[in-house]
């Protein structure tokens, strides 16, 4: 019976020890888990750690959702801050070509006046042409513009401007060729 006994309490002792460590394990007392995955390098709570690694990569990812959220608005404004600029210069390029369209009708309507001018001194000339030189120098003398006087000159032949510079009175005639050459 001594030998039975024996048996007896080494059975329960044996039953006590791993109802001891089972307590451990599933209270994880002592962070005895972790001591044990290290050395065995498996989990013996696989769901629960599982649980905990999923719910740190959602809340990663939730931080890197807003991360990448709070770098799209700052995109997103800078997109539209280079919008305004770009609506602005829009802006000021249309009113730069409609002051450029406005400067080449001036031009435009300058360009006509200027032609009609010089057709007009073109006509006059031919009909100083025709005239007699000293006719021509008589009528000449009484005009008082003298940028006019030699703009006529200029569009006649060089022999008839020489015979009206001669039919007029010398000091007349030094001060035309004076504008001439300037």
């Amino acid at each position: 019976m001594a030998g039975t006994n024996a048996k007896i309490i080494a059975i329960i002792l044996v039953l006590a020890l791993i109802i001891s460590l089972a307590f451990i394990f599933i209270f994880d007392i002592g962070r005895v888990r972790n001591y044990t995955n290290n050395i065995l390098g498996i989990s013996l709570f696989k769901e629960k750690a599982t649980k905990d690694d999923a719910e740190i990569e959602i809340q990663k990812a939730l931080d890197q959702i807003k991360s990448d959220r709070e770098t799209l608005v700052l995109e997103q404004n800078a997109i539209e801050n280079i919008k305004n600029e770009l609506d602005s210069k829009r802006i000021e390029l249309d009113k730069q070509e409609e002051v450029l369209l406005e400067r080449e009708r001036e031009v435009d309507e300058l360009q006509k006046r200027l032609v009609a001018k010089i057709e007009d001194i073109e006509d006059v000339a031919r009909l100083y042409q025709e005239m007699d030189a000293e006719k021509a120098a008589q009528i000449l003398m009484e005009i008082e513009n003298m940028d006019r006087i030699v703009m006529i000159l200029k569009n006649l032949k060089r022999e008839q401007t020489a015979e009206i510079l001669e039919n007029l009175e010398p000091s007349m005639s030094a001060r035309i060729t004076n504008i001439m050459l300037d």
